[in-house]
């Protein structure tokens, strides 16, 4: 573990702050920003009492990203019944994921998540019309390439992304939340069996609350992240505390852990949870999905790797033989998605087209659409 984790150590404990000199606040809100989780260190301290010492600079920051999510949050509400009424045209009801989901659930994670783009997820035989309806609105493709469309259209859990010609948003369509070649592969059926009704948003559904943890768990430990790992590990803290306080909840997760088929990927979620975070009340949890925990060497190299992946993605924290945990981590995903007869030529495809790739003398920024 990195001894200048200043990020990791108020996630833990807020209480620490209290030792923290102006160096270590610049630290940790530099920190923060690079593992898009200042919103969410700044949410630690909302009300903290003066004790706490928290400067100034630092509430300046904590501040403006709440104005921004809290303004990205209303414009994602918007979107989703735009796309709700696109869908509805046709009979289609979504059920919207990942950080959409949070915002139209109304959750108090979406106070502090930020993301960019729209997730969300139809039947496999409703996947054609859905693209139809939403291209009609305005919805395009973004990726043309031939070998790329195939690619996700027959391997993939969703269709390429599509992006609107006027908006500029980002829309992933999906079909199910792991490929249909994954190791870990989910019983979509019983996802859309359990939805509810967000309360943001007339007339569209999310996950289940169980459901909502299963489908990060499996987005964070079967995919390959390495960026994102740390905010990934956030959500599911702060679903999970959030979700605890449902009579049963526990058991509720465990069982449909095992009867979607995502129990490993959730019983890594609470190891790390317990070993990055601190978490408490992970006891019951964690006993039940004891069948679920893969061999000690597995576990090894597991906790070898994300041990360092959970630090963060600053500079100040990543330590010796980082570079090898992340390609490790991105082979994995890559493994978990895929079997070998179908996972060897399509990297080779990957590396040849990226070898062929023209370089840009003169590169200029990318532009970031955020809704």
């Amino acid at each position: 573990m990195s001894p200048h984790n200043r990020l990791r150590d108020a996630l833990i404990d807020r209480e620490c702050v209290t030792r923290w000199n102006p160096a270590d606040w610049g630290l940790a809100i530099r920190q923060a920003r690079s593992a898009n989780l200042l919103a969410a260190l700044g949410a630690r301290f909302e009300g903290a009492s003066e004790a706490l010492r928290v400067p100034e600079s630092a509430k300046e920051h904590f501040s403006a990203v709440r104005h921004v999510i809290a303004q990205r949050n209303a414009a994602v509400r918007w979107e989703a019944g735009k796309i709700r009424d696109a869908l509805a045209r046709s009979g289609l009801k979504p059920i919207y994921l990942k950080g959409v989901a949070y915002v139209v659930a109304g959750l108090p994670l979406a106070g502090h998540r930020n993301f960019s783009d729209v997730d969300l997820m139809v039947p496999h035989n409703q996947i054609a019309q859905a693209e139809l309806s939403l291209t009609v609105a305005g919805w395009l493709p973004t990726n043309r390439d031939a070998y790329d469309q195939r690619y996700y259209r027959k391997w993939m859990h969703e269709i390429p992304p599509l992006q609107h010609i006027r908006r500029g948003t980002t829309l992933d369509l999906h079909h199910a939340i792991s490929p249909p070649t994954a190791k870990y592969r989910a019983r979509t059926s019983c996802l859309f069996d359990a939805q509810v009704a967000a309360s943001e948003v007339e007339g569209v559904s999310v996950l289940s609350p169980a459901d909502m943890i299963l489908h990060a768990a499996t987005h964070l430990f079967a995919e390959g992240e390495v960026e994102s790992g740390l905010r990934n590990l956030v959500d599911i803290s702060e679903l999970l505390q959030h979700f605890q306080g449902q009579p049963g909840f526990d058991a509720q997760l465990a069982a449909r852990a095992f009867e979607i088929g995502l129990s490993r990927p959730v019983y890594y979620a609470l190891r790390y949870l317990d070993r990055i975070l601190r978490q408490p009340a992970l006891e019951t949890l964690t006993s039940a999905l004891e069948p679920a925990r893969p061999g000690g060497v597995a576990l090894a190299l597991m906790d070898g790797i994300y041990d360092q992946v959970f630090q963060g993605h600053h500079p100040s924290v990543w330590a010796s033989g980082a570079d090898w945990k992340r390609t490790a981590l991105y082979l994995r995903g890559h493994w978990l998605r895929m079997p070998l007869h179908l996972l060897a030529p399509h990297l080779a495809m990957k590396s040849f087209r990226a070898y062929r790739a023209p370089v840009d003398a003169n590169p200029q920024p990318k532009e970031t659409v955020q809704l």
